[in-house]
C-alpha cells in the first residue's frame, strides 16, 4: 500500500473563470452557474442533465467546461475531452477549457497532449500556481525531474502559502530519493500549517526510506492523531513498528487496519510476519493470516512463500511443500523457492527431489553455496558419498565460511568408506 503522494487541482479554474466572464445568454449564465454549484457539490449528473440542453450548453463555452468537468468527474474523460476541445473552437483564448483538458489527459495518461495544454493555460494565465504545479506532476509521469522541479519552484513563489505545493514538490524529492531535501519541504508546510496531517505521513515516510524507525513512528503517529482511520498511515507504521521489531504493536497497527478493510489481502499478509516474527506462539496466528491473504488474492506469491515457510517451521513438509510448488508454477525458475522445496524435500527424506530441485537451483544460481551443501546432504542420506563429497568441496569453495562445517561432514564420509 502506498500513501497518496501527489495533489493534481482541478477545481480552482473553475471559480475564476466564472467571476470574470460576461455571459452572452442568460440562459446559459443562470444554468452554468447552477452546473458550478451542482458541480462542487458532487452531483455531477444534475450538472450533466441542466447543461446538456441544445442551445444552452452546446454553443456556450463556458456550460461546456462545467459539463466537460462533470463527465471527467464520472470517469467519462473521452466525453469529458469532447466538450473542453469544443469549448477551446469556440473560445480559442480559454484558459480553463486548457486546463481541464490536459487533466483529462493525464487521467488517460497522455501526458505529451497535457503537457502542451498546461503550457497553453500557463501562457494565458502565466500566474497561476495550480498551472505549474499540474504541469510539474506530468513532467514527473515522464520523469524528467529538472523541469519538474523547475515548475514547483514556480508554483511556490507564486504561492508560497499553499502547502500542497511543497507536499508535491516534497514528494518529487522522495522520487529522487533525495530524502533530506523532502523533509525540508515538509518542515516548511508543517510551518505554515500545524496541523496538516499528509505533512506527518509525507514526513515519516521520508524516514523510513532513511531506516529512521522511531522517527518516522513518531511522525506516523501525530498523522494518526489528526486522521485516525487512514489506512495508509496504519500500514506503514505497522510496518515502521515490524522494522524496529517492535512486533507487539505492528501487529496492533495491520489489525486496527484490517478492521477497517478486511478485504485487503496485504494487511493480512504484514499481519502475519509480524506473528511469525514473534516466537512459535505466533507460527499459527501466522499461518491463519497467510490463508487468509491466499485466500482473498490466491496468486499472491509472498503470502504462498511465508506460508510455506511457516509450515516448514511447524515441521510439517507436506503442506510445506506444497505452497512451494505453487509459488514455483507462479514464478518459474526461481532458485530461492526451489532452495526451500529441496529443504522441505529433504526434510520429508524424498531425497530424489531434493537433488531434482538442488540441480536446478545450482543451474540458475551457481555461486549460491548452499545449494550445493543441501544436494550434498541428500547425497549423503542416499549412500552416494563420491557426489557428496564433491558437493561439500565446492560449497566451501564457493563460500570459505562453510568450510568448518564441510570439513566435518568429509570426515564423516571418511569414515564411511
Amino acid at each position: 500500500m502506498q500513501i497518496q503522494m501527489r495533489v493534481l487541482i482541478r477545481g480552482l479554474f473553475i471559480m475564476s473563470f466564472l467571476a470574470g466572464t460576461l455571459w452572452s445568454q442568460t440562459t446559459a449564465q443562470e444554468l452554468a452557474k447552477r452546473g458550478f454549484i451542482l458541480t462542487t457539490s458532487g452531483d455531477q449528473d444534475g450538472t450533466i442533465r441542466d447543461l446538456v440542453r441544445p442551445g444552452d450548453a452546446g454553443s456556450n463555452p463556458e456550460a461546456l467546461v462545467m459539463r466537460g468537468v462533470a463527465f471527467a468527474d464520472k470517469g467519462d474523460q473521452e466525453r469529458a475531452l469532447q466538450d473542453f476541445s469544443e469549448a477551446i473552437r469556440l473560445r480559442p483564448d480559454s484558459p480553463a477549457a486548457f486546463y481541464h483538458r490536459a487533466l483529462s489527459y493525464v487521467m488517460k495518461g497522455d501526458y505529451d497532449r497535457a503537457l502542451q495544454d498546461y503550457t497553453e493555460t500557463i501562457r494565458l494565465t502565466p500566474n497561476d500556481a495550480t498551472a505549474f504545479n499540474n504541469r510539474a506532476m506530468t513532467y514527473l509521469h515522464k520523469h524528467d525531474y529538472d523541469k519538474a522541479l523547475l515548475d514547483f519552484k514556480e508554483a511556490i513563489r507564486l504561492d508560497p502559502k499553499d502547502v500542497r505545493l511543497l507536499i508535491n514538490r516534497g514528494h518529487e524529492y522522495h522520487s529522487m530519493r533525495k530524502y533530506d531535501l523532502a523533509v525540508q519541504d515538509y518542515n516548511a508546510a508543517l510551518r505554515i500549517k500545524p496541523d496538516y496531517g499528509p505533512a506527518f505521513s509525507a514526513r515519516g515516510f521520508a524516514h523510513a526510506q532513511n531506516s529512521e524507525w522511531d522517527m518516522a513512528i513518531k511522525d506516523y503517529t501525530e498523522s494518526l492523531r489528526l486522521e485516525p482511520n487512514d489506512i495508509d498511515v496504519l500500514y506503514h507504521r505497522g510496518e515502521a513498528y515490524w522494522q524496529a521489531k517492535d512486533y507487539v504493536h505492528a501487529i496492533q497497527d495491520f489489525t486496527a487496519a484490517i478492521d477497517l478493510r478486511p478485504d485487503v489481502a496485504d494487511l493480512f499478509y504484514q499481519r502475519g510476519r509480524a506473528h511469525l516474527a514473534q516466537d512459535a506462539k505466533g507460527i499459527d496466528p501466522a499461518i491463519a493470516d497467510f490463508s487468509e491473504a491466499i485466500r482473498l488474492k490466491p496468486d499472491y506469491v509472498d503470502a504462498l512463500h511465508n506460508r510455506g515457510s511457516a509450515y516448514f517451521i511447524k515441521s510439517d513438509y507436506d503442506r510445506a511443500v506444497d505452497d512451494f510448488t505453487e509459488c514455483i508454477r507462479l514464478v518459474p525458475g526461481n532458485a530461492t523457492l526451489l532452495n526451500e522445496r529441496a529443504k522441505a524435500y529433504s526434510n520429508k527424506h524424498d531425497y530424489d527431489h531434493a537433488i531434482q530441485d538442488t540441480t536446478e537451483a545450482i543451474r540458475l544460481q551457481p555461486a549460491n553455496a548452499e545449494n550445493f551443501f543441501i544436494r550434498a546432504i541428500s547425497y549423503y542420506h542416499k549412500g552416494d558419498f563420491e557426489n557428496a563429497k564433491r558437493d561439500l568441496k565446492q560449497a566451501a569453495k564457493v563460500d570459505p565460511s562453510l568450510t568448518e562445517k564441510t570439513q566435518q561432514m568429509l570426515k564423516s564420509l571418511e569414515l564411511k568408506k
